[in-house]
């Protein structure tokens, strides 16, 4: 249920970013994707590229690994794919959607609230300790 949440937290409070060049209209980067699970993926990717490159918008080691274990497991959840596939369907679509003038201003002050509604992780925990000096 939690990924549900976040899913739709993710689609509601990303408005469209990219835009479309046909139009000069913006459009939701997760929308070329049918499958709840992929459009979750690509606005989580997104938003690692977002916290990784765009200045002022970085976050924690923690919230990292949190971020990180949520796109692994959405990974693992969509039937057939391979490395190659997360990189050209999902990471490279997020790393070219920098390059798009309303992307970090966009998605940055927003990714606060996605990281609220992410399940702890493990790994999350153990560098929240480490880094607090526990």
């Amino acid at each position: 249920m939690r990924l549900a949440a976040l899913s739709l937290l993710a689609l509601l409070a990303f408005p469209a970013i990219a835009e479309d060049g046909r139009s000069g209209q913006e459009e939701d980067p997760a929308g070329r994707f049918a499958d709840p699970a992929e459009a979750e993926l690509a606005m989580l990717v997104l938003v690692q590229a977002v916290a990784a490159y765009c200045p002022g918008y970085g976050i924690g080691h923690a919230d990292h690994a949190r971020l990180a274990q949520a796109v692994e497991n959405l990974s693992r959840g969509v039937p057939g794919l391979s490395e190659e596939d997360f990189e050209t369907r999902f990471l490279e679509p997020a790393l070219a959607a920098l390059d798009r003038p309303k992307t970090c201003d966009t998605v940055g002050p927003k990714i606060a609230d996605l990281l609220r509604h992410l399940p702890e992780s493990g790994a999350a925990a153990v560098i929240a300790a480490q880094g607090s000096g526990g």
